[in-house]
């Protein structure tokens, strides 16, 4: 609501300058009220359709659901050929298995390049309790760089944020078709990037929100999709792929539910495996 009536107000202030400049700039009023309508509209799709939030949203509902769960991701990052296609060394490439059982407690295999490492994740009510397991032993990983701090979220918030590039510009396209992820029906959605909206509003009207989001985004071009559980509203699948506008680098973002419940307990570890324990 701040936003619209800021945009009307500076549409007034255009308003009583163009016509004291006299007729010839009725045709510029009238362009620049488009113009402040496409930017009002904009922002509300945005704000009502923001690709990030159905992400997230989709995440809350998936660690609501009480069957457990397993999941893979994907990143990759690097530059790419005239094709598109990486070519050279990748700056991320990162392989994660995610499984979390009925409780909440989870497992996680994380591959970069040449390096695994294991970590459990203990649900505390609050923010989990992160562990490193090397060699059979348990060691608190919560202030270290592990990206599971908020579960599958923590995964999300370090990886798909930098992957896609496109939380404040983007939105998700509901798609009327039928699909399955992991044997559930689920509706797809399409992500849409909204910078060249955005572009062609701050060309030709001067607007600091969209500016600001725009700066903070930078500019790419998206393609993508998303699934959404029709039972739970629980977030299935997400693919994501960003380019930056020079054509030189990409990203690409993966990650799908394999298994929708029937996962094994996962037991905490005993206390003589624990070689350094996460404060109480």
């Amino acid at each position: 609501m701040r936003q619209k009536t800021f945009l009307r107000a500076a549409l007034f202030a255009i308003l009583i300058v163009t016509t004291a400049a006299g007729c010839s700039a009725i045709d510029d009023v009238r362009d620049v009220s488009d113009t402040v309508d496409g930017a009002v509209e904009l922002l509300d799709a945005i704000e009502q359709d923001s690709a990030w939030d159905t992400i997230t949203d989709g995440l809350d509902n998936l660690d609501a659901q009480a069957s457990g769960y397993r999941a893979t991701v994907r990143v990759q990052a690097g530059p790419v050929n005239a094709a598109g296609e990486f070519s050279g060394a990748l700056a991320e490439d990162v392989t994660i298995d995610f499984q979390a059982d009925a409780r909440g407690a989870a497992l996680a295999d994380l591959a970069r390049g040449d390096v695994r490492r294991t970590f459990y994740v203990e649900p505390t009510g609050g923010d989990p309790d992160v562990y490193e397991i090397i060699d059979g032993q348990y060691t608190c990983a919560n202030d270290g760089d592990a990206p599971f701090r908020d579960g599958l979220g923590g995964i999300f918030e370090d990886y798909a944020q930098a992957a896609t590039g496109a939380q404040l510009l983007a939105v998700a396209n509901e798609l009327d078709e039928d699909a399955a992820i992991a044997g559930r029906d689920a509706t797809r959605y399409e992500l849409e990037s909204k910078v060249p909206d955005a572009l062609a509003i701050l060309e030709r009207f001067d607007n600091p929100e969209l500016q600001a989001r725009l700066d903070e985004a930078g500019s790419f071009a998206l393609a993508g999709d998303l699934y959404l559980d029709d039972e739970t509203g629980a977030l299935l699948a997400v693919t994501s792929d960003y380019t930056a506008r020079t054509g030189d680098e990409r990203a690409s973002f993966r990650f799908e539910i394999t298994r929708w419940g029937d996962v094994p307990d996962i037991a905490p570890p005993a206390a003589e495996n624990i070689a350094q324990p996460c404060p109480g």
